[in-house]
């Protein structure tokens, strides 16, 4: 036979836990409601984060990114422009590195820097935000699939566009 005692000790750290999980739940669920929509944005700057030296030995350049954004944007209502002000800010930032196989963390943000009227603050208000996780592979075989799959996050962030607008 089985015996299952519960004791007080246990009893509070299963409610500890129910607790801690109810408090991440509820914050990603706050957190899906913090960004605007991208309805009236018809222009962009772009922002490309510095690349570590290891992405290229993972097929991976600036270069290609920027040709990417620019390709895909080019077929939506989404225009690149230069040194424009109070313009949102397409921001994409790929981690990428190379230990034993390459591997990335890819964010896609669309932001502008602004100032409260209220507080006088300054901060950036979100529009859009989209993050993936890649591995596996190097040269090419890294590079290819990596470019493929962040042009496709490149498209959800058009796709949303055009939904807001």
């Amino acid at each position: 036979a089985l015996w299952i005692t519960w004791t007080k000790d246990s009893l509070n750290s299963i409610l500890n836990m129910k607790r801690f999980l109810g408090i991440v739940f509820l914050s990603l669920f706050v957190n899906n409601f913090t960004y605007a929509d991208l309805k009236g944005i018809t222009e962009m700057k772009l922002l490309i984060e510095y690349l570590n030296p290891k992405a290229e030995t993972c097929g991976v350049s600036e270069e290609k990114l920027e040709t990417s954004v620019r390709y895909i944007l080019s077929n939506s209502k989404i225009k690149i422009v230069g040194e424009a002000e109070f313009v949102p800010i397409l921001y994409i930032n790929a981690n990428i590195g190379n230990n034993n196989g390459c591997y990335a963390n890819t964010s896609i943000e669309v932001y502008k820097y602004m100032k409260d009227p209220n507080s006088n603050n300054w901060g950036h208000f979100v529009y859009y935000n989209s993050n993936e996780i890649s591995s596996g592979g190097e040269d090419a075989k890294f590079g290819d699939p990596y470019i493929n799959s962040f042009e496709q996050q490149l498209k959800k962030l058009v796709v949303e566009h055009s939904k807001d607008n």
